[in-house]
């Protein structure tokens, strides 16, 4: 909970808790010089939805879908830009404007790409690019702006959220292509064609968003979320999960020579180019039709082709540059990659154990011998973790894993990890909660279910601490039960 107020400690025994306020190289194989050209025509098979916007301005009102499946948008408020990305553009005021697509758009789907470009004139927290569900308890969300300030896809289906959160922090006034793919278990976030983020572990399908109804453009199902405020283009909706080559070969199919080899310039990049221990995989084509050739300062340490040959033990590293050409029709720019080529030998990390005579430790067993290393509940101490609410002070790159938001009902809420005005200069981040729960019977809670559940004992004694603020009235009560898996509360 969130103010301008002083935090107060507040302490309780229990056999566990539950914490509560009241409540994105597989490249596809191709013939030579058709590269694109496959990739390009495979992903239009799986094109069921496209928002070009290049409609003519009379029609105000309508989206129009150029992927020939009729699924035509209803635009509110908003205006249609000249110098969009490729051709026109949609922009949204940041103050009830928005596009709603039809209903049950993601009906059978098993696998989907998301995917538009978007240039933001200002950035909110829990903006919406895209937000498809029934209200606030089944949807696919991805916003530009999450709690960190960071791009993150957010999916529920009744249960707690499941999450793709990126490091990744968006410009100002520049034409970003955002793209997501879902596809079973594994979902992946891409920003202009890289993938930022993935969650390999999601156990909500594609399928499972089937009958949902409310799918919008620049809108959150959330009431209170701000809407979106910039211009947005080239839309998208597909029946598969893109490549990592797929999405960018689609991102740059309207772009000029020039821009496509801008991008690629841009987009081109090498593994661990600091660390040459084996040979590279140098490629020849890149996204959108162009071609790309290579040169290399040290033929002998690594050669156009990409063969690396090391340097012998103790003859040291050695430094190469390779330089990429990257054309497209006339167009031309090149990129110098500097690379590390380790010498033979060399290992990632060594442990040294002096064993000298005169420093003896412990006595040990003529019998046992071993380095042993114990790490319990991600403690890494060498001994038993005894906490057991896992990321208890918000400090994880994800600050909210392992913390979902509950409601009981018509209560909701929104969940966010700030870092002004904290605790103290060791507890840097906090969670605030912003509640609304009208009716008795309504409640907000939020929930940790500690490292893979909580090991509890029957009988024992539990410590539990927790600081708490309010940004208005003081806290009137603060419950704290403990459940077990099926929701029986037992303590």
């Amino acid at each position: 909970m969130r103010g301008k107020w002083g935090w107060t400690a507040c302490g309780a025994l229990i056999a566990a808790v539950v914490l509560a306020a009241v409540l994105l190289n597989a490249r596809l194989h191709k013939e030579e010089g058709n590269h694109a050209a496959a990739l390009y025509g495979q992903s239009l098979d799986s094109l069921m939805l496209r928002y070009s916007f290049d409609e003519d301005a009379a029609d105000a009102g309508d989206a129009k879908d150029a992927s020939g499946h009729e699924n035509e948008g209803l635009k509110t408020g908003g205006s249609l830009e000249s110098d969009g990305k490729f051709g026109a553009s949609y922009r949204l005021g940041g103050a009830g404007d928005y596009v709603e697509l039809p209903t049950a758009l993601l009906g059978g789907l098993e696998e989907l790409t998301l995917s538009a470009w978007m240039k933001a004139d200002d950035l909110r927290t829990w903006q919406r690019l895209f937000d498809f569900g029934n209200g606030q308890d089944r949807y696919l969300f991805l916003t530009p702006m999450s709690e960190s300030g960071k791009v993150k896809v957010a999916i529920k289906n009744g249960g707690g959220e499941q999450i793709i959160h990126s490091t990744t922090e968006l410009e100002l006034n520049s034409w970003t292509h955002i793209a997501f793919t879902w596809a079973g278990s594994t979902g992946v976030l891409y920003v202009n064609g890289r993938e930022i983020a993935r969650n390999d572990e999601l156990s909500i399908k594609p399928s499972d968003m089937a009958g949902t109804t409310s799918y919008y453009i620049g809108k959150s199902q959330y009431d209170v979320d701000p809407y979106l405020s910039g211009e947005i283009d080239e839309v998208r909706l597909y029946a598969k999960a893109l490549t990592a080559d797929e999405i960018a070969d689609q991102l740059t199919s309207g772009m000029t020579d020039e821009e496509a080899v801008a991008y690629v310039s841009d987009w081109l990049a090498l593994p661990s180019t600091d660390r040459v221990v084996e040979d590279l995989n140098l490629p020849k084509d890149g996204p959108g039709g162009t071609s790309i050739m290579w040169m290399t300062d040290d033929e002998k340490a690594v050669s156009i082709e990409g063969a690396v040959t090391r340097p012998g033990e103790g003859e040291g590293d050695r430094s190469v540059t390779l330089t990429a050409t990257i054309s497209k029709g006339k167009a031309q720019a090149a990129k110098a990659v500097p690379l590390l080529v380790w010498e033979e030998g060399v290992v990632d990390y060594a442990v040294t154990i002096d064993a000298s005579v005169d420093q003896q430790g412990a006595p040990v067993s003529e019998t046992l011998y071993g380095i042993f290393f114990e790490d319990i509940n991600y403690a890494a101490d060498g001994g038993v973790y005894a906490e057991l609410i896992e990321n208890r002070s918000f400090e994880f790159a994800d600050p909210l894993w392992n913390w979902a938001l509950r409601t009981e009902g018509a209560g909701d809420g929104l969940l966010a990890v700030l870092d002004s005005e904290p605790l103290n200069s060791n507890n840097t981040h906090y969670l605030t909660m912003e509640i609304n729960a009208p009716a008795a019977g309504d409640a907000v809670a939020v929930v940790n279910e500690g490292f893979g559940g909580l090991a509890i004992e029957q009988g024992a004694t539990y410590d539990l601490s927790v600081y708490a603020r309010s940004g208005g009235e003081a806290i009137s009560k603060l419950s704290i039960v403990l459940e077990t898996e099926d929701g029986k509360r037992i303590g």
